[in-house]
């Protein structure tokens, strides 16, 4: 749990740091990194997850990284996350969710970020955990992110999501 990572920014909600979402292990344990998705120096400036971060995610134009399976429920609404474009003319970040334990499961764009030069906090990004089942209880969720566009890349920190406990 991280208490009140976005609190700075007018959002009081406590988070969960998804797996390996701070980007500061190098080999990133079961994320799968494709296209030269890596990680790489620079964190976000606000250091929500902590002081003595210093990386974050690399994504070249065309690159994608997906994170291991986490568990939610029906509780966990939402995530947010660090963006930054780099470049003269970014494309876009793709962000999408899969429930691969649902039958013929495909990857749902939550949110298409446009390019910003500046380390900015996304806004609510839905997980929609409605789409791994209605009944209660836990069900696996990944996280995709893609570079898109013809040139550009951008950089990823700390994706947290909101499990909706101690607001």
């Amino acid at each position: 749990m991280i208490d009140h990572p976005f609190a700075s920014f007018g959002d009081a909600r406590a988070y969960v740091l998804a797996a390996d979402g701070a980007f500061e292990d190098a080999t990133l344990p079961g994320w799968q990194l494709k296209g030269g998705a890596r990680v790489a120096d620079g964190n976000e400036p606000h250091f929500v997850g902590n002081a003595g971060d210093r990386r974050s995610l690399h994504l070249p134009v065309g690159a994608s990284a997906i994170s291991p399976s986490m568990c939610v429920d029906l509780h966990y609404p939402s995530f947010r996350l660090f963006a930054r474009a780099l470049g003269l003319s970014p494309g876009k970040l793709k962000v999408e969710v899969v429930y691969p334990d649902v039958r013929n499961a495909d990857w749902s764009t939550v949110a298409q970020i446009g390019s910003r030069s500046d380390w900015f906090l996304s806004g609510d990004m839905p997980l929609t955990p409605d789409l791994g089942g209605s009944a209660a209880g836990p069900r696996r969720v990944a996280l995709r992110f893609t570079a898109t566009g013809l040139s550009g890349s951008w950089k990823v920190d700390d994706v947290c999501i909101d499990p909706r406990r101690l607001h």
